[in-house]
């Protein structure tokens, strides 16, 4: 039934495609990088043999915690002044597999980058990699290296923006210095069509009160006259951004589950909005090219709920009778024009075909 095909095809594209591609097994996408020249080490040392050990420690265990939480391990090698101390972070939402993943890649592409520094550090959408032959562990770092990073698009009502970004992060930091892997997500609508998606992270080895105070200090440098931003410190991150670009199914707590007076909701999609999703569907199928949304309506449909939907009329194309096409469907909310109504085997397939121009 193409209404049917419609509603799976944007339900799956729009609210889980951008997950797929964040948590695939593709390489991991890189952010940032750095490794000053201020120390080196020789090629076939005792360093660069402790570095090697612990690179490969980290892809050992990439997918184990060693009393923090998943997704974050540290670990030593060796002795002064060879000593070597590295770590790693995945994204809190991320899976395991998709940590590992990264993790790998980033031991290599690392070394590619800093072949020959003692101090080093790199960046990805879904991870960060350090090491160095100074302590870095469960110690506040924001101050020697910053990165800020933009959203090259501006944003209306900068002030008013500013301010729903600022109390976002301020509340997604207040509940990351309290959990488990020092992360935590926020989401806020910003007009009626947009949504602001706020994520902050640090690593779990930090005390309550440094994450606090390095989430505090990445937010005074956001770029909040952008659509998006985020600040990179070697202890904390924080960003926003006015897409999804994050999992929030993974860290979010689970709705209470409803009180059902019938047996259940087979499938796992609200009933109101798979309905909702065929009633979209029929509209995108009538048969006068001006009665089908663009695609951007179309996704607004699908969005927000404050968005009334026209009623549809007959398809463009279809199979059975109309009594036979609509049977399952509710009256009270899909009412075609009952005084064209007839049943014919099949309709004629004269549809003209919208074309799309991108927007």
């Amino acid at each position: 039934m193409p209404s049917l095909k419609f509603c799976m095809f944007f339900l799956v594209l729009y609210r889980v495609c951008f997950v797929i591609c964040l948590t695939s097994a593709a390489d991991p996408i890189y952010v940032r990088h750095v490794c000053p020249n201020t120390t080196t080490f020789n090629r076939n040392s005792s360093h660069q043999s402790n570095l090697n050990f612990l690179l490969s420690s980290l892809v050992s265990n990439a997918t184990r915690s060693n009393g923090f939480s998943t997704g974050f391990y540290n670990v030593t090698a060796g002795q002064d002044p060879d000593k070597v101390y590295a770590l790693f972070l995945c994204r809190g939402d991320v899976t395991p597999t998709t940590c590992q993943d990264c993790v790998n890649f980033a031991t290599s592409d690392i070394l590619q980058r800093c072949p020959v520094q003692k101090e080093s550090i790199i960046w990805y959408e879904q991870c960060l990699l350090r090491y160095s032959d100074a302590s870095i562990f469960s110690a506040l770092d924001s101050n020697d290296y910053i990165f800020v990073l933009s959203n090259s698009n501006n944003v209306t009502e900068q002030v008013r923006f500013d301010q729903l970004v600022r109390t976002t992060l301020k509340e997604a930091a207040n509940e990351a210095v309290n959990s488990p892997k020092k992360f935590s997500t926020r989401e806020a609508n910003f007009t009626t069509v947009q949504t602001l998606y706020c994520i902050v992270q640090c690593t779990p080895d930090l005390s309550n009160f440094d994450c606090n105070s390095c989430l505090q200090q990445s937010f005074v440098s956001l770029p909040t006259a952008r659509a998006g931003g985020r600040v990179l410190f070697p202890s904390c991150y924080s960003r926003f951004e006015l897409y999804p670009f994050y999992n929030d199914t993974v860290t979010a707590a689970p709705p209470p589950t409803p009180v059902l007076s019938s047996p259940p909701p087979k499938d796992s999609y609200s009933r109101n909005e798979v309905i909702r999703c065929i009633h979209i569907g029929l509209l995108c199928v009538q048969e006068e090219p001006a009665d089908r949304p663009t695609m951007a309506t179309g996704v607004l449909m699908l969005n927000s709920y404050s968005v009334s939907l026209l009623t549809p009329q007959q398809p463009a194309f279809y199979i059975g009778s109309r009594r036979e096409a609509c049977n399952s469907m509710p009256t009270k909310e899909l009412e075609f024009d009952q005084s064209k109504s007839k049943s014919m085997p099949l309709s004629v397939d004269d549809a003209s075909i919208t074309e799309v121009y991108p927007r």
